[in-house]
């Protein structure tokens, strides 16, 4: 038969407090487990005549929350017990950090760099293009291989410019509010 496990205190616990966990065996065993959320937590040998395994500890993190068994082993023949219903250990007070948040708020910050690193880049690329054509008027101004990108915008207070890259590598600058997108 699996052992039963019980919480000391079952409630109220705060960060600091120390708990123990009972595992009451109905037969003598050589080995006590203490499971925690499904991982191994603590084991220890029995060599007391005795039916019962104390696993005692200080709660000093959030993470010590969770769900606890225990299980038994004995060595005449070798044995292992299924595990005991699950004890909750709740916090009062605590609440528990959502790593889902966590990921979400990253990945937001993540995409907001990305897209103001962008928008900056193809501010600044489409400055540089606007200069070069008016340090050459009348002709339309070269994109080196390095420097393509598929559309930039430059905003002035006044005005918009759209700089759009053809398929054979020359660039139209205008305004789209101008007739013939020529700018003013």
């Amino acid at each position: 038969p699996p052992p039963s496990l019980s919480l000391h205190p079952s409630q109220g616990v705060l960060l600091g407090d120390t708990v123990t966990l009972c595992c009451h065996l109905p037969r003598m065993a050589a080995w006590v487990q203490l499971w925690f959320n499904g991982t191994l937590r603590s084991d220890k040998a029995k060599d007391k005549e005795q039916d019962t395994a104390d696993f005692s500890f200080a709660v000093t993190n959030l993470e010590d929350a969770g769900t606890y068994q225990c299980r038994y082993q004995v060595s005449e023949p070798l044995w292992t017990s299924n595990q005991s219903d699950p004890v909750e250990l709740v916090l009062t007070g605590a609440r528990r950090r959502s790593h889902g948040n966590l990921v979400v708020a990253v990945l937001r910050g993540c995409a907001a760099v990305l897209v103001f690193s962008l928008g900056l880049y193809f501010v600044l690329d489409a400055r540089s293009l606007w200069t070069r054509r008016d340090e050459s008027p009348g002709v339309t101004p070269e994109v080196p291989k390095s420097v393509q990108p598929p559309v930039s915008v430059w905003i002035s207070v006044t005005q918009i410019y759209v700089c759009s890259l053809g398929p054979t590598a020359h660039v139209t600058i205008g305004n789209p509010n101008l007739p013939h997108g020529d700018p003013k």
